[in-house]
């Protein structure tokens, strides 16, 4: 199978990346046969590497780019969509020190 290239654009909500929801995002990451790049600010980071997630200092309003090169990158991109879209990111606004 050819090896894909996709990224996606999203809007950080709630209080942002912290290091729960971050968490989520390095877990979904390191499913996938893709290499995973997250960019914010003018800084990426591994997506798999949680420490480098969370060296973006992404927070509410900061608009992420999640890169994605390899066979699974496709399902990489929908994966860590769905995170951010979906209810994930909400369940984690109280274990962010969100009220």
């Amino acid at each position: 199978m050819a090896t894909r290239h996709n990224s996606k654009s999203f809007a950080v909500k709630n209080h942002g990346l912290c290091v729960r929801a971050a968490a989520l995002l390095v877990k979904a990451a390191k499913v996938f046969d893709a290499e995973i790049i997250v960019k914010c600010n003018h800084n990426s980071a591994n997506a798999t590497n949680i420490f480098n997630v969370l060296s973006l200092c992404a927070v509410k309003g900061m608009e992420i780019t999640v890169i994605a090169d390899g066979r699974e990158a496709d399902k990489a991109i929908s994966a860590i969509r769905n995170i951010f879209t979906g209810s994930l990111l909400e369940d984690t606004r109280t274990m962010c020190g969100s009220q």
